[in-house]
């Protein structure tokens, strides 16, 4: 299980493994907040067709209307996927795709 709790401000905690790893999301941005991902959700580099940008040690998605992931980012910002530093998005990446399934449970205050 993997837990992630997001602040006001859109800034947050990963937790897996008995660790916890800084991220960003997008305040106000409507994560599903229970879901189960498996190792076909993990993605060494998926494109995003909406920004035309490769999004490295992608997990997801984890909200399906815009298609939000977890992975490789600039924690300053998101206009949607949740970004990690690199060193956790590839744990995380590895956690995920070394499972039969993985339930990710997502709080934050909006």
């Amino acid at each position: 299980m993997a837990t992630m709790k997001l602040n006001a401000d859109g800034t947050g905690t990963l937790t897996f493994n008995s660790t916890s790893y800084d991220c960003t999301g997008e305040k106000d941005f409507p994560y599903s907040k229970d879901i189960t991902l498996t190792s076909s959700n993990c993605y060494l580099k998926k494109y995003s067709s909406e920004y035309g940008v490769y999004m490295e040690y992608a997990v997801g998605p984890i909200q399906w209307q815009r298609g939000a992931y977890i992975h490789y980012g600039d924690l300053s910002y998101s206009v949607g996927c949740v970004h990690l530093e690199l060193d956790a998005a590839k744990k995380f990446y590895e956690f995920v795709k070394g499972r039969s399934s993985t339930r990710l449970v997502t709080t934050y205050p909006w």
